[in-house]
């Protein structure tokens, strides 16, 4: 997700004449999805930080400026929300309590 994430956040249509940033609100739906689902998954947290993790390092080394000048993840308010949103997403998706698990999910 982070790789994905880092060139597709400002993609934007124009439907109707309009913008509507379409990478923007799919990479958060995607983040959102991988990293609960992780959760989910595991019904960890373990499950979570995995996914964090590697969406936090992806988006750190693609938004870090390298010596020739290369940058894939540029300065601006879409880029800094985009991380920032993830970052909240990330929060929640760690931090969230689990729910304790039925006597039927116990066995």
């Amino acid at each position: 997700m982070g790789l994905s994430g880092a060139f597709l956040h400002g993609a934007v249509v124009y439907p109707l004449g309009l913008a509507f940033p379409l990478g923007f609100v799919t990479v958060l739906a995607g983040c959102a999805a991988a990293f609960f689902g992780g959760r989910l998954l595991t019904a960890t947290r373990a499950g979570a930080v995995i996914c964090v993790g590697g969406w936090l390092l992806a988006s750190i080394m693609l938004a870090t400026q390298r010596p020739e000048g290369d940058l894939i993840v540029p300065a601006g308010f879409v880029s800094y929300t985009y991380l920032l949103l993830g970052s909240f997403l990330a929060i929640a998706a760690v931090t969230l309590p689990t729910l304790p698990l039925s006597e039927a999910e116990r066995g």
